[in-house]
């Protein structure tokens, strides 16, 4: 009988304390590795699809909401500005490299509509997968997990609803929307998307150049890319002091927006620790307490030829299959978590279950570590049994 099936059958023979300590170890490592795993998706996520807005400018409110609601799409907007002084800071030569209008408000099941320009596909370096931009007022490109998952297909129609909300008492029945391009997977925002131009949110609300004054028309906000370093001091200033508009540094707020999420993060780490700290005493408790029962057995291992470091890992093995078992169970259950996350704000933030990082490896190994350092003290006392004595009682 080999070392691994002695040391199984000392496991099967407790169940309880077995299961205890491998259910302590999944639950701590477990909410650890779920901490790491929702904070790194929102790090990737947010760093991407803020990249190259520098600056939000739209109705006052709270700054962080308008960053939330027109970079993230995770929010309402804070209201409206007039598409005229958006072109004012748009014709900003000086200061401004890139601007990009958008418009939110309607939806289809949910799917936000967003009334912009072509230059809002390009920045996140969107693909068509079948179809072609839009070329008139109605026509719309979808993002490829919207196609997928409202099973819309090109030339399909469909109506808007006002808001954010699934109400279809809020339809907006009098305007077809026609689905004349689908975009490929490229994991952005631009997936979960339902993207027109601004006449047709325009047209819809009845606010067409028609008939209304072009300083009736209104978008949400204004995505801007700085052209030099001095923008980021003068522009928002300028905003701030000389219009009714607000601009919100997209950098300022997202880590802002972290600082929020890193405070709840850590509460729910600390009670991973304490989680795990019980787990690893409950292991050397263990083995501590079931050494004396085991001293027979140790020092007849002994007398048949056993070397004491044989003996000694016995104790570590047994440690290191509770925590292998624990750890497998723990970044299961962390992952599969996730597809329980998706869906968070409205849909719009999408986690990768199957994707790992470097900082799960570095958390087993600290586990497995801290796990034979637990089973240390027993395995010394395991490895200074006196067989004599043992086997004289």
């Amino acid at each position: 009988m080999n070392i691994f099936t002695i040391t199984l059958r000392y496991l099967l023979k407790r169940p309880l304390p077995t299961f205890l300590n491998i259910l302590l170890l999944t639950l701590g490592v477990g909410l650890i590795t779920l901490s790491i795993l929702v904070v790194k998706h929102l790090e990737q996520r947010f760093t991407k699809q803020s990249k190259g807005i520098d600056l939000v400018i739209g109705a006052k409110g709270s700054p962080l909401q308008l960053i939330l609601c027109n970079i993230y799409h995770i929010d309402l907007p804070t209201g409206n500005i007039y598409w005229d002084d958006a072109q004012k800071i748009a014709n900003n030569k000086r200061y401004v490299k890139k601007a990009i209008p958008i418009s939110v408000g309607d939806s289809y099941e949910g799917t936000r509509i967003i009334g912009t320009t072509p230059e809002y596909i390009s920045h996140f370096e969107g693909k068509m997968a079948q179809g072609n931009i839009w070329k008139k007022e109605m026509e719309v490109v979808v993002g490829a997990r919207v196609a997928e998952e409202k099973k819309l297909t090109i030339g399909a129609k469909f109506h808007s609803s006002h808001g954010l909300a699934e109400d279809s008492t809020l339809q907006h029945k009098d305007h077809d929307f026609v689905v004349v391009g689908i975009l490929a997977y490229n994991n952005t925002i631009l997936d979960n998307l339902i993207l027109c131009n601004l006449e047709t949110i325009w047209h819809v609300h009845e606010h067409s150049t028609k008939n209304k004054m072009s300083d009736e028309k209104e978008i949400t906000a204004l995505l801007i890319q700085y052209k030099n370093p001095l923008a980021a001091i003068n522009l928002p200033r300028i905003v701030n002091a000389q219009t009714n508009m607000q601009a919100a540094a997209t950098a300022l707020e997202v880590a802002r927006l972290f600082r929020l999420i890193g405070s709840g993060e850590e509460l729910i780490r600390y009670a991973a620790y304490l989680l795990l700290g019980v787990a690893l005493l409950s292991i050397f408790i263990n083995l501590w307490t079931t050494l004396q029962e085991r001293s027979y057995d140790i020092a007849l291992l002994r007398s048949l030829g056993a070397s004491r470091w044989k003996v000694m890992q016995l104790l570590f093995l047994e440690s290191f299959l509770i925590t292998f078992v624990g750890l497998v169970f723990a970044f299961a259950l962390a992952h599969s978590s996730l597809f329980l996350l998706n869906g968070v704000g409205g849909g719009q933030i999408k986690f990768l279950p199957t994707k790992y990082y470097i900082e799960e490896l570095w958390l087993a190994l600290t586990v497995i570590a801290s796990a034979f350092l637990a089973a240390l003290l027993p395995a010394l006392k395991a490895y200074r049994i006196d067989i004599a004595k043992v086997l004289a009682k």
